[in-house]
């Protein structure tokens, strides 16, 4: 996984390198190490006064190229930096775009003005800068978020605006931006408890429903699913989407992805998607939520260029329909036959 973190001059984004560093051992690259070593070394017409724009049309293109390196290798790398363009797809194949995440962090002006004097403060936090090297007023300082925050909404890029006071949370930058009360959004790995209620109602349906099975699940102990959930998410091979009512989560869609990789050059040559979970609690379906979370899957497993998609369905749920109206077709049966049950062909 290649992270990109943005924003202008002064917004933490160095800080936040250094702690996922420090939290998920993932490398990081700042952006200005790479231009002062371009600078002292003479390699380079750039100075420190340089405009951004030429910075960027000189930088950019070397930072690409990494990118595309540390993906080829499957190495995970944090870039941190003001050089980062907000159309930054557009220099990738999909190949590429599908392994890189971003995160552009926006001061609002509330925030600014609020607290400029703590913003110039705190910029020798991370990295000493001798002499400073802000010269912006708060006014120009807050116009010049508010035009990454146009940027970032025109470019698709995630973002995270602090408003009253500096709050980003790791798994935060991972899932890709501000969170919501309501509505459906990414699943952190540090949330997978919240999925506890939904995965209890669902062993209850699956008791319900299940012609030959019933009082068997769950299968393994509720913590057991969970940690598997969690392990996945931070291992980047499985993604959930939460729908929340109230700041509740009242159901849910697990997915996960599977490579299979050319032998002599690395690549990926076939990719393959399961749909682990899909799980509505009762007092809130018929509200379109299904469907919601099964859109979300769909885009998501074309996103990223899966080939083929399983399901698993109990025989006896009727969610098979709803499956099917999205193009699945049976492909094999799966028989069970419990150590103390006895008969044969269950």
């Amino acid at each position: 996984m290649i992270l990109l973190i943005m924003g202008t001059t002064h917004t933490g984004k160095t800080l936040l390198a250094q702690r996922l560093l420090e939290r998920y051992h993932f490398p990081y690259l700042s952006i200005d190490h790479l231009k002062m070593g371009l600078i002292r070394s003479h390699n380079s017409a750039l100075t420190p006064e340089s405009s951004d724009e030429a910075l960027t049309a000189e930088l950019w293109p070397i930072v690409r190229e990494m990118i595309k390196t540390n993906i080829e290798n499957h190495q995970n790398l944090i870039v941190e930096g003001c050089y980062i363009p907000f159309s930054w797809r557009d220099d990738f194949e999909e190949e590429y775009r599908r392994e890189i995440r971003d995160f552009c962090i926006i001061f609002s002006r509330k925030y600014i003005e609020k607290h400029f004097s703590d913003i110039l403060a705190f910029e020798n936090v991370v990295e000493n800068r001798m002499p400073s090297d802000f010269s912006q007023t708060a006014e120009e300082y807050a116009e010049e978020n508010r035009r990454n925050l146009e940027y970032c909404r025109k470019c698709g890029v995630n973002y995270h605006m602090i408003e009253d006071t500096y709050d980003i949370s790791l798994e935060q930058v991972l899932c890709g931006g501000e969170k919501k009360k309501d509505g459906l959004r990414l699943l952190c790995a540090s949330e997978t408890e919240g999925l506890l209620p939904c995965l209890r109602e669902l062993a209850d349906y699956h008791n319900q429903v299940s012609i030959h099975f019933s009082g068997w699940y769950p299968r393994e102990p509720f913590e057991q699913s969970l940690e598997k959930m969690e392990r996945a998410l931070k291992e980047g091979t499985s993604q959930i989407a939460v729908v929340e009512e109230k700041g509740t989560v009242v159901g849910f869609c697990k997915i996960d992805f599977h490579e299979k990789r050319s032998a002599p050059t690395g690549m990926p040559v076939q990719k393959t998607g399961t749909l682990a979970y899909l799980v509505v609690c009762s007092a809130y379906r018929k509200r379109g939520y299904g469907r919601m979370l099964m859109d979300w899957a769909m885009q998501v497993f074309q996103r990223k260029g899966i080939t083929g998609v399983e399901v698993k369905v109990l025989e006896g749920n009727p969610a098979i329909h709803l499956y099917e109206k999205y193009g699945f077709q049976m492909n094999s049966h799966i028989l069970w036959k419990m150590p103390d049950s006895g008969g044969a062909g269950q």
